[in-house]
């Protein structure tokens, strides 16, 4: 892109020349974005198609979470049930 602009400093472009060179630089701009957005869908689609596998350590950190989450005891006016 810099040297796009580079070039249109150098030349004298007519009006018309510098307004098709802007506007093919900006097709060129939106080209590169869709072709980044179809890169990260692709990427996503991979992802969910394959599915990420947990770890044996994240496995132990959901047993210990949900160990602390379940009441072991209740206490109501202070008597253990």
């Amino acid at each position: 892109m810099s040297n796009l602009d580079s070039f249109l400093k150098k030349d004298n472009l007519s009006e018309e020349e510098e307004s098709v060179f802007r506007s093919l630089q900006l097709e060129l701009e939106q080209t590169y974005t869709d072709l980044a957005k179809g890169a990260f869908v692709r990427s996503r689609a991979k992802w969910i198609e394959e599915g990420e596998r947990n770890t044996s350590y994240f496995l132990s950190l959901e047993r210990r979470n949900y160990k602390r989450k379940s009441i072991t005891t209740l206490q109501i006016n202070e008597v253990l049930c």
